[in-house]
């Protein structure tokens, strides 16, 4: 939710598809649908699992899954862009991302490889992608994983971004960014 507008982005088989619902507190158009089923892009997925965020110009970026992750940016204008792989050629292939708005509009993704492992990138307000970073392996290799990434946090104040996963054994571990640093080692949560 960013003022008075939900954003959601979702999958289904053959597209991923835009909405925004005005809340009750809209000045002028309150409790009402102002996109439905905008096509952000049409890849045909393995594994339905979409992530979006909002930047401060009302632009966004979705990361989605076909045979592995792609993204999309939607300019404040309302047109989205170019379907592009997120990882062009490099194994393993992935599922299951997770974006978060950061600081200076930089957005956080943390998504797992098919191998068992968790990945983490930054998208920078200019489109610049960082190197991709391994922060886990040893999780499970089955579908039932792709969803091993939970909904990433991002605390402002002290400009963390919080990736926790879910190692084969059924536990959660966590790892931190602080200033676009070097994560900090696994710390189990549970």
């Amino acid at each position: 939710q960013v003022k008075d507008t939900i954003h959601i982005i979702h999958q289904v088989t053959g597209s991923t598809r835009y909405h925004a619902f005005r809340t009750s507190d809209h000045p002028t158009q309150p409790d009402t649908w102002g996109v439905r089923d905008e096509v952000a892009a049409t890849t045909l997925s393995v594994a339905q699992a979409a992530t979006l965020a909002v930047r401060s110009d009302g632009s966004m970026v979705s990361f989605y899954v076909a045979d592995t992750v792609h993204y999309n940016i939607r300019s404040a204008g309302g047109t989205w862009g170019t379907d592009t792989v997120l990882d062009p050629g490099v194994a393993p292939k992935s599922a299951g991302p997770r974006a978060v708005l950061g600081a200076n509009d930089t957005v956080y993704v943390a998504y797992y490889g098919l191998d068992g492992t968790v990945w983490y990138r930054r998208l920078l307000r200019d489109g610049t992608l960082t190197r991709r970073q391994q922060l886990a392996s040893g999780l499970g290799t089955s579908r039932a994983e792709y969803g091993t990434v939970l909904p990433l946090i991002f605390i402002p104040r002290t400009n963390t971004v919080v990736i926790i996963y879910r190692q084969s054994d059924g536990r959660l571990w966590e790892r931190r960014v602080v200033s676009d640093g070097t994560p900090t080692p696994a710390m189990q949560v549970t």
